[in-house]
């Protein structure tokens, strides 16, 4: 059901349920493959203050490629708001072949075109069981490094402004890790790092870093 409600100079619609078949979109050398869009509770006003929005959405899929690689995501669900110029959201998904569940966090501001964005994993990402690896994270993966043991926390801060350039700041931690780098295998790595990755490359913190066993040819 949708209600279109008019009072002086206030235009309101609002749409109990809206579904949009799959579509694929297309930025650059990216890909966006949508697999259908479910949005619940839509709002939309237009007033002397400017329009407003606001709407909850579910979508079952969405395949990201770029470059050759393909990030498959699934059970995304989240909540998108327009007000004063200010846009937000809240989103949560699950890669397809990792056993992970990140929120996503972010806002901008139309008027000065700035914002920021916080990614983070709600508990840690469990690579213990039989088949789970980070390689199956993308297709294809392409790295000499993987993790097929251990558990993974992150956490990851950005901010943009027409001003300044690109900020992006991680925290990763990795407990009993296994796996191997090129052609060495490793077993019992321990990892904390606080990096600053753009725009440049350097700790943010004193890191922590140990090994238990590194397995290599002569």
């Amino acid at each position: 059901t949708a209600q279109l409600l008019f009072h002086k100079n206030n235009v309101s619609l609002m749409i109990s349920a809206m579904h949009f078949d799959p579509i694929q979109i297309r930025e650059g050398e990216r890909f966006y493959d949508i697999g259908g869009l479910y949005c619940r509770g839509f709002e939309l006003n237009k007033s002397v203050a400017g329009i407003e929005l606001q709407t909850d959405f579910t979508l079952p899929g969405l395949a990201i490629e770029a470059k050759g690689q393909k990030l498959p995501l699934k059970d995304l669900s989240g909540t998108v708001q327009l007000k004063k110029k200010q846009l937000s959201g809240k989103l949560q998904f699950s890669p397809q072949t990792v056993p992970a569940h990140l929120q996503v966090d972010f806002s901008h501001d139309l008027t000065t075109a700035s914002g920021n964005v916080q990614v983070e994993t709600d508990r840690a990402i469990n690579l213990n069981a039989d088949g789970d690896s980070l390689a199956n994270l993308l297709t294809s993966w392409s790295y000499p490094f993987n993790l097929d043991g251990g558990k993974v926390s992150l956490k990851a801060d950005g901010a943009w402004d027409p001003d300044e350039k690109l900020k992006l700041s991680t925290l990763v931690s990795v407990t009993d890790g296994r796996g191997y780098y090129k052609k060495m295998l490793f077993n019992g790595l321990d990892v904390r790092q606080d990096l600053v990755v753009l725009p440049r490359l350097y700790s943010r913190s004193k890191g922590r870093f140990s090994l238990g066993q590194l397995i290599g040819g002569i």
